[in-house]
This record gives C-alpha cells, sequence and structure tokens, in this order.
C-alpha cells in the first residue's frame, strides 16, 4: 500500500510541474502586483518546443490549444511563436540602398519600460499583443510609435548568443529580462556597420564571478528591428539607447551603467536557435582589447 501511494505522489507531482498556469495575454495588471508586474510558471513542453530544442511546425499549432482553446491562425505561425514573425525583416527590400553609423555623438535614453504591460511567460500557441508605444508626452523627441523596450511579457525560452538574420522581440526580450544587451538595427544596415559593431561587441570583458550561473562571456544578441525611429539601439532591462552614431564611448558608458540590472542576473545558454548566424568577428574585424581606463566625455570612433 505504501509504494502505490509513493507511486501516486510522484505522479501527481509530475502533472502539476508540467501544468502551465494560464496567464490571459490581453490582461492588463490590476493595481500593483505583489511580485513587482513578474508572472511565474512552469511549463510542459507544449508551452515552448525550445525547451528541448524543438523547431515549432505547423502540426505543432494543430495539436496544441491556447488557453482560450483556440488555435494560432495559419497565417501567424511561426517557429517561434503565434505571431512572432510580423516583424521580420527578411523581406525588406534594400534596393541597393544600406545605412552606416557616422562617427559622430547622439544619443537618446528611453528611461522607462513599457508602460501598460507588466511581465510574462506567454506559451508559443498564444499571440501576445503588439507591444505598447511610449506616449507621446514621454517621448524625449520626435513621435515614436512602437520603440523596443527591454521588459515585456515574451515566451519562456531565450535565445543562443550571438547574430541573427531575425530574431523576433518575443525572444529577446527574455535575453534582456536575464540581464542580456540586444543591439538592433535598421534592415539594409550595411555590412561594414555591422561588422564594427560585432568588433565592438566581442571587445566588451568577459564576465568574471564565482557564482557558474553569472560567470561567462558578454552576454549579447544581434538583430535586425523594422521600423527603428533611429538607425542602431542598445536594448537592456532597464533603459534603451537610441542612435544614428558609431561611439565606443557612449557605447560603454550605457552599457557599464545597465549590463546585468535586470529581474533575473542570469547567464546560462539559451535554447532558440532559428536563424543564428554565429558569434565571433567578421574577417578583418577583429575584437579591440578593451578599455580599462573611464571613458572621456566627448566621443571616440575607433576605426
Amino acid at each position: 500500500m505504501y509504494y502505490y501511494f509513493l507511486l501516486l505522489v510522484c505522479v501527481s507531482t509530475a502533472v502539476g510541474y508540467n501544468t502551465q498556469t494560464y496567464f490571459d495575454p490581453s490582461a492588463k495588471p490590476v493595481g500593483v502586483s505583489a511580485d513587482g508586474g513578474a508572472h511565474f510558471a512552469t511549463f510542459n513542453f507544449s508551452c515552448d518546443p525550445w525547451r528541448n530544442f524543438t523547431f515549432i511546425s505547423d502540426e505543432y499549432y494543430e495539436a496544441y490549444k491556447d488557453g482560450k482553446g483556440e488555435y494560432c491562425p495559419e497565417e501567424l505561425r511561426s517557429p517561434s511563436g503565434c505571431g512572432d514573425f510580423k516583424g521580420d525583416t527578411r523581406g525588406v527590400n534594400c534596393s541597393g540602398n544600406t545605412w552606416d553609423l557616422r562617427c559622430c555623438s547622439m544619443k537618446r535614453v528611453l528611461t522607462a519600460a513599457q508602460p501598460n504591460w507588466k511581465q510574462a511567460h506567454l506559451c508559443a500557441q498564444d499571440q501576445i499583443p503588439q507591444y505598447q508605444s511610449l506616449q507621446p508626452t514621454l517621448a524625449p523627441f520626435g513621435n515614436i510609435f512602437y520603440p523596443p523596450f527591454g521588459a515585456n511579457r515574451h515566451r519562456p525560452y531565450w535565445a543562443v548568443l550571438g547574430d541573427y538574420e531575425y530574431l523576433p522581440p518575443e525572444r529577446w526580450l527574455h535575453n534582456t529580462e536575464h540581464g542580456w544587451v540586444a543591439f538592433l538595427y535598421r534592415p539594409c544596415m550595411s555590412e561594414k556597420a555591422l561588422c564594427r559593431i560585432k568588433q565592438f561587441i566581442l571587445s566588451r570583458p568577459y564576465d568574471n564571478a564565482n557564482d557558474p550561473s553569472i560567470d561567462g562571456p558578454f552576454r549579447w544578441i544581434m538583430t535586425p528591428y523594422k521600423d527603428l525611429v533611429t538607425k542602431f539601439a542598445i536594448v537592456t532591462y532597464p533603459q534603451t539607447l537610441l542612435t544614428d552614431c558609431f561611439d565606443e564611448n557612449d557605447w560603454n558608458e550605457f552599457i557599464d551603467k545597465n549590463y546585468r540590472q535586470s529581474l533575473e542576473d542570469f547567464s546560462l545558454p539559451g535554447r532558440y536557435s532559428y536563424l543564428w548566424k554565429g558569434n565571433s568577428s567578421c574577417p578583418g574585424f577583429p575584437p579591440k582589447k578593451f578599455p580599462q581606463k573611464k571613458y572621456k566625455s566627448d566621443h571616440v570612433c575607433l576605426l
């Protein structure tokens, strides 16, 4: 009898662990949540197949419904999740025109996360509502409709470190929640500019720590971002830097201030790797030695 009871307890525990507590993707917070705006839950395989490095196919969506009992519409299905590829940049026609970053100093910093939506992990079959814009009175310049932010609801599993042909915000927002830095650029950025950006990224110092959960290489992902208000953006959990300039001083100062200042300081590698290009420098653009002294106030453009 004891063994039957023990088996029942084990089965109940396993079922409970693999149960996703449903969270309505369109729900807005009411008042101040006890968890500071986060939504913590455990997830089973059907919630995010990338848990086991499994490519999400149409058969996945035909097998699993969302919390309302509905399937993801066929036109919104993607390897990341329902609706995640609405911002896919691979079809952008550059017509031979490319962007470059000038050697200059110009930056605008968004100091607030999205005002309306709180953090949440959403299953891949759930469509995440379009990320909210800043209110016009909060925009530091121009008319910003949907700028990138480092905090919002996202998919359960984050992306592998490196460069992507396209990585949806639904994935890299989980990276920034873990203290990573997302480097975003307009589609049609020139190869020279992209190589210089990667050269800068790979010059950042290694994270030396005694705790293996936070020890490791500089945490970064890089991807094009459609409708970016500037040519380039550096996104962290607390803040976002927007610029048209290549300025290593500005970039280093911003990253030093905001890197790993997140809800979860977590360096373990991600699992999502669709359209991953790698994490090495371009030929002819080796990483430079990271400066050990404080940065000057005036801009420096190291070619």
